[in-house]
């Protein structure tokens, strides 16, 4: 009797670990999402909130000058010569990024992101997508990578009616960091460039994006061409229709070949829940 126990306890283990893996795999988010949480009781983290949200803040797209305001953006330069022609791009790049942040239909949206430079969609981030719509929405999309990615970004956004939930943005706040670097390590991976904006911003919550497109040069193509690769990082603290302020970390990549700042990541840091998500 006990070696029919054991010999059935033996076969059903595997079983029962096997059913555990899949359960646990399937509440895990994908991974070109990656985050971390911030204990919502550490001080520090209460205190961010609160000094994030007694800042001046402005209607986002309220009126027809976020172009001109964008052009007053901060840029710092770190190790890295300022020129007219890549700082007028970056803050065109950078003003592309916002407007398809709030897009209310989805071609204004890929037309912000995309126009004038050469892509494709990032088959890694829709694949995540693809799960992330599969996993916490029931819905399986079909077709090219252009279609599940719209579904994606109409399921996210609520077709388009999430747009308004980033409402106002703090200029006072929002700089922009322009480096150069012999290592590709912001752009090897995202966890990488998540760890960075963890640095960036200690005790909050991080979650991090790839690109939903792929552009040509490649972040990779342009540093195995140059040996090196000129990043900035835009920082743009907005506030949410919640009455909560995210700081937005916009990851580009100056492309010599095409002279263009082309986007490469995005990480949100954040306190409390989060109720959206942008799509990037």
């Amino acid at each position: 009797m006990k070696s029919k126990l054991a010999y059935i306890t033996l076969l059903g283990l595997p079983i029962v670990i096997l059913i555990t893996a899949v359960l646990v795999r399937k509440n895990i988010p994908p991974e070109n999402l990656e985050q971390i949480e911030a204990p919502s009781s550490n001080p520090v983290y209460l205190d961010l909130k609160e000094a994030w949200l007694t800042n001046k803040f402005e209607p986002l797209f309220a009126s027809s000058d976020l172009s001109g305001r964008v052009k007053d953006l901060n840029i710092r330069f770190i190790d890295c010569e300022e020129l007219k022609t890549e700082s007028s791009s970056l803050r065109e790049a950078v003003c592309s990024v916002l407007h398809s942040l709030t897009s209310e239909q989805f071609d204004t949206y890929s037309n912000a992101r995309v126009a004038g430079k050469s892509h494709t969609m990032n088959p890694k981030a829709i694949a995540s997508q693809q799960g992330m719509l599969q996993t916490f929405y029931n819905t399986n999309p079909s077709g090219d990578l252009e279609d599940i990615h719209k579904v994606y970004w109409e399921t996210i956004t609520d077709n388009g009616t999430n747009a308004s939930f980033w409402q106002s943005i703090c200029w006072e706040q929002s700089w922009v960091d322009c480096l150069k670097t012999n290592k590709f390590d912001l752009f090897a991976s995202l966890g990488n460039f998540r760890s960075f904006a963890m640095r960036q911003f200690p005790n909050c919550g991080v979650v991090g994006y790839s690109s939903s497109f792929k552009y040509t040069p490649t972040p990779e193509e342009v540093f195995e061409q140059e040996k090196q690769i000129v990043a900035a990082q835009a920082y743009i603290l907005v506030k949410t229709s919640e009455e909560k302020a995210y700081p937005l970390i916009f990851q580009f990549y100056w492309a010599p070949s095409v002279k263009a700042w082309l986007p490469d990541s995005l990480a949100v840091a954040y306190v409390g829940s989060r109720k959206r998500d942008p799509v990037f």
